[in-house]
């Protein structure tokens, strides 16, 4: 799918939306450092491997359905990818930099994978898991049509020994 380049309005500033390069690669994993660094949004936490992380990104941008970032003044603010999950369902995964959340970033980066995901053939849902707590990311995912399925009891695993619940959605993309 060609996205391109848009600009578009959020709550409070104005965002640029676009496809992911393989230029993306260092910001998009510093974004990602920093946000799992605050060991609350995301499974993924410190000590990082950042070469590791690169390239595994890398090798996912080349296998991702498609992936999204989301700039502020030149600075990237935000990514989303989506990825082939089971038959005819995409994963999608999304962080957003501290300071640039509950702003509009989120919403811009769903809308932009929801048309992408629209637009591809045999795709009838998308899935995604979110920790129980994230209520600011559960309002804009019922924003955007996904309901719950399921929760799951200690699911995803903590450096610390500790294992978290996830919630996981779906939107069905037929209709």
């Amino acid at each position: 799918m060609e996205y391109g380049s848009r600009r578009v309005p959020t709550h409070d500033l104005e965002a640029t939306i676009r496809e992911a390069t393989a230029a993306d690669a260092d910001a998009v994993v510093s974004l990602v450092e920093e946000v799992g660094s605050e060991r609350r949004w995301i499974a993924s936490e410190p000590p990082y491997d950042t070469a590791q992380r690169r390239r595994e990104w890398l090798e996912d941008l080349g296998t991702a359905t498609t992936a999204f970032v989301a700039e502020c003044e030149g600075e990237l603010v935000g990514e989303l990818s989506l990825w082939k999950g089971e038959p005819g369902t995409l994963g999608l995964g999304m962080v957003v930099r501290e300071g640039y959340r509950r702003r509009g970033i989120g919403s811009a980066l769903m809308r932009a994978a929801l048309e992408a995901a629209r637009s591809l053939d045999g795709i009838g849902a998308i899935e995604l898991a979110v920790f129980p707590d994230n209520a600011a990311a559960l309002a804009l995912y019922r924003r955007h049509g996904f309901v719950e399925v399921a929760f799951k009891e200690r699911v995803v695993p903590r450096r610390d020994g500790e294992a978290w619940d996830a919630i996981l959605m779906r939107l069905e993309l037929a209709g």
